[in-house]
């Protein structure tokens, strides 16, 4: 997909970390094999938006997504957040 379609990933430091959330990616053998990151919601401050949670297709099952879920849920519960939201896809 072009970068317009997921700008958020073109410049992650304002998108994520500067405004209190984080991105996570997991590196194998030179490769990102999974990712996901958090920031707070616009309406909804004490609330941590889960996005862009992705496991490479050939790295599904050695449960990367689980723990960058268990490490984006634990990071954002120590940054104040108290409640968690993440929108799924079929694709």
């Amino acid at each position: 997909m072009p970068t317009e379609a997921f700008s958020d990933l073109a410049d992650p430091d304002s998108t994520f970390t500067s405004v209190g959330g984080e991105l996570l990616v997991v590196e194998l053998n030179g490769s990102i094999a999974a990712m996901g990151g958090f920031r707070p919601m616009a309406q909804m401050p004490e609330r941590a938006e889960i996005l862009r949670v992705r496991v490479h297709p050939a790295k599904r099952r050695l449960g990367l997504g689980a723990a960058i879920m268990t490490r984006l849920e634990s990071d954002a519960a120590r940054r104040g957040f108290r409640q968690a939201w993440l929108d799924t896809a079929t694709n």
